[in-house]
């Protein structure tokens, strides 16, 4: 056995199996090779794009790999196809996701190819009388005939986290997931979770807190900074819930990601959480009575709304990232940060500490591109890869503690 083999191990159709093991088996952990299999899509074979193709199944994402390493494509226990032949592609691309090459093997059982320099991403596709089942992509230099999963005490299958559905609310950071491509934080998160779907309320500009004359009217915009607000996106997405809409219908992990744009509205020092909680006799006050004027307040509201409308969901809530010193001072940064998990710790939900990603405002400028920021608040790709790594796998990390 070489020193590291890594690969995925699908079943049925579905990514069942990440694996990493050393020679001399110590060691058996998630490695994130797995990927979304979608039947009846192919990759073209001059453009490496995914394309409608009846008879095939294709990866629609892209999949890491490094340059100049060997790739094993291997067939196990298969009755139905004797070899790969031309029922196998294999594309490879840079790291800004332009297509390099496309690679086919021969009449073979195992095709070793060694990935091409400067590939960063790899996506196949299968022809479907090939059985997914029978399918295992491998790096390294050792040939896999078949799979047999290790059997000592930590060889799980850390996937248990993945094909969820996803809820991302959250301010102009998040909202890049919908347009800003390698720049959303959430693209890089998806890619580590592998969500079964994902929606995201997320607005530019948008607050934890309500202001004065907030009123949610279920249209969180830009351009309305009064009901520009995390209630106000929740009031979103039930309305969309009630109207049958099916992306929202149910949620299995919302995550929440804003607070940097409360800084410029209102007090940010310490607030009293169990106020927004309990009276002066300690009993428990309605949830009409918080102030969502405050982090507890508006964090109990949107909770406990949330709870009600999806009960299976599991609450992440997200620390503002570092900033330019003069856009955000990293003084006004951790008292929002504070607040956030002072909040989260009363309702006992999960706080993901983003600040801590790597991104640091030391690097970074107002309005000039800095090391990962592009005007010292708005992160660029390598900005983006930081946070959503980061907040992934603290969420992979609370699924795979379950196990």
């Amino acid at each position: 056995m070489s020193e590291v083999i890594k690969g995925i191990r699908t079943q049925n159709g579905v990514a069942k199996y990440d694996y990493e093991s050393l020679a001399n088996n110590t060691h058996f952990k998630k490695a994130n090779l797995a990927c979304n299999v979608t039947v009846g899509k192919g990759i073209s074979n001059s453009t490496g794009n995914v394309i409608d193709l009846t008879s095939w199944s294709a990866t629609e994402d892209m999949r890491p790999v490094n340059g100049a390493t060997t790739m094993i494509c291997s067939l196990i226990n298969t009755s139905q196809a004797p070899n790969l032949n031309s029922r196998f592609t294999l594309a490879f691309y840079n790291s800004n996701g332009n297509f390099i090459i496309n690679m086919k093997p021969g009449s073979v059982k195992n095709y070793e190819v060694t990935v091409p320099n400067g590939a960063s991403y790899y996506r196949f596709s299968i022809l479907n009388t090939l059985p997914l089942s029978d399918i295992v992509l491998s790096f390294g230099n050792e040939i896999f005939d078949y799979y047999v999963p290790p059997t000592h005490f930590d060889c799980k299958p850390y996937t248990n986290y993945m094909n969820k559905k996803i809820l991302y609310l959250g301010d102009s950071i998040t909202y890049l997931g919908v347009t800003g491509g390698n720049r959303g934080w959430p693209n890089w998160c998806n890619g580590i979770l592998q969500p079964y779907n994902y929606y995201i309320s997320a607005v530019n500009g948008a607050t934890w807190r309500d202001k004065e004359g907030t009123v949610y009217d279920g249209n969180p915009q830009e351009s309305n900074p009064t009901n520009n607000c995390i209630g106000n996106q929740i009031q979103k997405v039930l309305n969309a819930k009630a109207n049958d809409d099916p992306d929202v219908q149910d949620f299995d992990i919302i995550i929440f990601a804003a607070g940097t744009n409360d800084i410029p509205y209102g007090n940010i020092d310490s607030e009293n959480v169990n106020a927004q909680f309990y009276d002066n006799n300690n009993l428990l006050i309605p949830l009409t009575d918080a102030d969502r004027k405050t982090f507890a307040g508006i964090m109990r509201y949107a909770i406990e709304t949330l709870a009600a409308a999806y009960p299976n969901a599991i609450f992440f809530v997200c620390s503002p990232i570092q900033a330019a010193e003069t856009v955000r001072t990293l003084d006004n940064i951790k008292k929002v940060r504070k607040l956030l998990h002072d909040a989260a710790d009363r309702i006992s939900i999960q706080f993901i500490d983003t600040f801590e990603c790597g991104i640091t405002g030391v690097y970074e400028v107002s309005m000039q591109e800095g090391r990962d920021l592009k005007d010292g608040l708005h992160p660029l790709e390598s900005g983006a890869k930081k946070i959503g790594n980061y907040n992934a796998n603290k969420i992979a990390n609370y699924y795979n503690m379950k196990l």
